[in-house]
Formats: C-alpha cells, structure tokens, sequence
C-alpha cells in the first residue's frame, strides 16, 4: 500500500505494543490485577482485554473487504466476558498474543490497495 493519510494511524498502531507491553511489564507484580476501583479494570485485565480485541479486527476487516455493505455486530467486552474471568488469564500469554496480532493487523493494514 502506498503512504496514505492513514499512514500515521496505521504506524501509531505499530508502535502501540512497544508502549503498553513494557508498562505492563514494569508495573510491580503485587498491583498489576488491582482494580482501581469497583468495576474498573486492573491493567493485567487492560492488558489480557488488549489480546482478546483482535480476533474481531480481523473478522470486521474480512467483512469490510468482502462486503460493500457489512453488517458489524456489537462488541461489548464487558457483556461478552465473565466478571474477573480476564484476572485468570495468562499475563505473558496475553502480551506476546497481543504483540503478534498487532503485528499482523498492521501487516495487513499495510498491504491493502487503494481500491480496497
């Protein structure tokens, strides 16, 4: 795909892991599933919500390509996961899924065409 006005955005996607990953990661063990308070996520589930997320990306970018006229469902990660059930999720797991989804989000970004 040639430069675009999007290239920013598409870039600051890129770079986004490179942020978030190592602030997780700094952040002291002991805190890192401390909610801030009731109903507001800690950042281990800031962090596992971030793995979650891509799947849908890449079923709304395939509709968005394939369809004219796609019809997007909702995505309500507070309805679609259980209360804590994201405080259970592997921390490490959820960075590295993250990173390399990430990764193919923007590789796939960056190949469309004009046309698509």
């Amino acid at each position: 795909m040639e430069p675009t006005a999007y290239a920013p955005v598409v870039d600051t996607l890129e770079r986004i892991p490179t942020i978030v990953v190592p602030l997780v990661r700094e952040m002291p063990e002991a805190l890192r599933q401390r909610r801030p308070r009731p109903g507001k996520w800690s950042a281990h589930e800031h962090a596992c919500h971030l793995a979650s997320v891509h799947p849908v990306f890449f079923e709304r970018l395939d509709l968005m390509l394939e369809n004219e006229h796609p019809t997007l469902r909702p995505f309500l990660p507070e309805q679609d996961d259980p209360k804590g059930l994201k405080l259970q999720g592997d921390l490490d797991e959820a960075l590295d899924r993250f990173t390399r989804d990430r990764a193919e989000l923007v590789g796939r970004f960056r190949a469309l065409r004009p046309e698509d």
